[in-house]
């Protein structure tokens, strides 16, 4: 007698849209015939868990949602499945498709990223607004932060792109696998599942201050306002597209990755392009309901 499949169902019920999460409709979607197991996110910086031993797991919530799935052991490559219920949902967002897939991701120092990794100004909000101000405010949690977030960075690296070497002090230090980010849709280069990862630096106009905060703001504007559909590079901004970096820091780092804060030690993050298998299927909110309609009717 064959072994009945099992499917685990993971819920983040911290993120920003989990009122709109109906479990039954998730379970009749995706678990149908599979031995069912459900697991929650109670507390902020909780894990999966492990996942061996399970055919199908089923991620529910926000982008650090999917940040946390796609950095859990995969031993047995089961099969990933994930449905965005948090507040930005730039993964999704970014793909502008109800269904698609992805297996290429990028690694900086064994740890994998969907669609950003970046330290420097602003890049706190990513991680600082609680869950229930998301889950009240939605978009506007992360405005309501900016005014507060408004600080020259003035962080010192040596970054090598492929073949050419930048070092200098920046105020914000990007690599983005993504056309979009905080809302922003700013990379028009952006090619899914390409090769090709974009890094955007910004050199620092000097320590924060009233006056480097004024010069901050117009290369922050023309990154994210204007955005590029080319390589692009100035006096202060560098975008540029990369399959391998280096980023090589005197001091320990905080970056915000996927909307998660991770600090690296001081010293050199190798950054590179990798494929998992089996990859992530991400399905939109309408698709499930449709799904579940049709499922209800067979």
């Amino acid at each position: 007698m064959s072994r009945k499949k099992k499917c685990l169902i993971w819920i983040n019920r911290l993120a920003g849209s989990y009122k709109k999460l109906n479990e039954k409709k998730i379970i009749a979607v995706f678990a149908k015939n599979y031995e069912v197991s459900i697991r929650y996110v109670q507390n902020p910086g909780e894990s999966i868990g492990n996942i061996q031993g399970f055919d199908r797991v089923v991620a529910c919530g926000g982008d650090g949602t999917l940040y946390t799935l796609i950095n859990t052991p995969n031993p047995n490559n089961s099969q990933l499945i994930f449905c965005p219920f948090g507040t930005m949902n730039e993964k999704f967002k970014g793909a502008k498709s109800s269904v698609f897939h992805f297996d290429k991701l990028s690694d900086i120092n064994n740890q994998v990223f969907s669609y950003v990794c970046a330290a420097g100004s602003f890049t706190p909000l990513g991680y600082t607004v609680q869950s229930k101000i998301k889950k009240k405010f939605k978009v506007l949690a992360y405005l309501f932060k900016v005014i507060k977030e408004y600080k020259v960075a003035n962080i010192f690296a040596t970054v090598r792109i492929d073949d050419i070497e930048y070092e200098d002090n920046y105020s914000l230090i990007m690599m983005i696998d993504s056309p979009r980010c905080f809302g922003f849709r700013f990379n028009r280069m952006f090619k899914p599942n390409d090769d090709d990862m974009h890094i955007l630096l910004i050199r620092s106009p000097g320590p924060d201050s009233f006056k480097n905060r004024v010069k901050m703001f117009f290369p922050f504007f023309r990154a994210f306002f204007v955005g590029f559909g080319k390589e692009y590079e100035s006096d202060n901004i560098i975008f540029k597209p990369f399959n391998h970096a280096s980023l090589t820091f005197n001091e320990d780092m905080v970056f915000c990755s996927d909307g998660e804060k991770v600090v690296f030690p001081r010293g050199t993050l190798d950054v590179k392009r990798i494929t998992i298998n089996p990859g992530v299927t991400i399905y939109s909110r309408k698709t499930i309901s449709k799904l579940h309609r049709i499922k209800a009717t067979l």
